[in-house]
């Protein structure tokens, strides 16, 4: 598995200071590192300012580093099934740009956030689900054209459980549509069963909707997992944890990723910068993680 690319997701890069910014970005190059992620605070940022994107380039390649995959605006209005014709065209145009951004800078991943059922009691399951039909049917021809895959991430709420992912893309067969296995949202919505006020359970009190838990995610994603969003937690909050601070089953994740036949790049999504991590530290668990995976070959 060492073969495969990791990038470093840096999600608060465009908020620091210019001398900041290069200097994280040198120790990640000394320490290893080649690719980062396009944030989606990156993409915010370029929305506004567009110039910023050549300027963002010029800093990330002065480093000698480069973007490998990129992660779409989420949340809220941001995620695919916003219901409502105000907004729900605004945000469809939003993500054809987002997903032309992505191709400017080379990169042929983008991942995406069905969205939370528990945010829209007032609209059925079946009727979110549609929203996101209509935003598929116009993105997925545009991905094609410039060569981009949507991935669809795993995730706390039900549309973005793995048998929703599954009905979809039995629905839409294209390439150019796949998964994002996020290791830290599958060990929430199954160990988050076991602890009284954990995020999935505060996320569906008073929604209406009943809450589902899952545990063999990526067992069910694997055959379209093309990228994977890898941190840690103890199945309690989604804490973003470098992978052995919480309690994932890393050689399991690691054995199955092994197995993924679509699976292009492995991303680090630990978040960074945390008050007790290094570069160092972090580069090195990336390293000895993939190690583990060879193990499994």
């Amino acid at each position: 598995m060492t073969k495969l690319p990791v990038t470093y997701a840096l999600a608060i890069y465009s908020q620091l200071e210019e001398r900041t910014r290069g200097s994280l970005l040198r120790e990640f190059a000394d320490n290893g590192a080649e690719f980062l992620v396009l944030t989606a605070d990156m993409i915010y940022k370029i929305l506004t300012d567009p110039p910023y994107a050549d300027r963002l380039l010029k800093e990330v390649a002065s480093a000698g580093l480069t973007f490998l995959d990129a992660h779409g605006p989420f949340m809220g209005i941001s995620d695919l099934c916003y219901p409502g014709e105000k907004y729900s065209r605004t945000l469809l145009l939003r993500h054809l740009t987002c997903l032309n951004i992505a191709a400017d800078f080379g990169i042929r991943t983008y991942t995406l956030h069905n969205g939370g059922d528990f945010r829209f009691p007032e609209y059925t399951e079946a009727q979110l689900m549609d929203e996101i039909r209509r935003k598929l049917d116009v993105l997925l021809p545009e991905a094609e054209k410039l060569n981009v895959t949507v991935c669809l991430e795993n995730g706390m709420p039900k549309l973005c459980f793995p048998d929703r992912l599954l009905t979809l893309k039995k629905e839409y067969p294209t390439p150019y549509l796949g998964f994002c296995y996020d290791s830290g949202h599958a060990n929430v919505m199954d160990r988050g069963r076991d602890y009284e006020n954990s995020l999935p359970k505060r996320n569906y009190a008073g929604s209406g909707y009943e809450i589902e838990w899952e545990d063999r995610a990526l067992e069910k994603m694997l055959p379209y997992v093309v990228n994977c969003h890898l941190h840690d937690n103890d199945g309690s909050e989604d804490s973003h944890l470098l992978p052995g601070e919480g309690n994932i089953d890393w050689e399991k994740t690691m054995s199955l990723l092994n197995q993924a036949p679509r699976l292009e790049v492995i991303q680090s999504e630990v978040r960074f910068p945390r008050n007790d991590l290094s570069v160092r530290r972090l580069c090195e668990s990336f390293r000895q993680l993939l190690k583990q995976g060879d193990s499994h070959e």
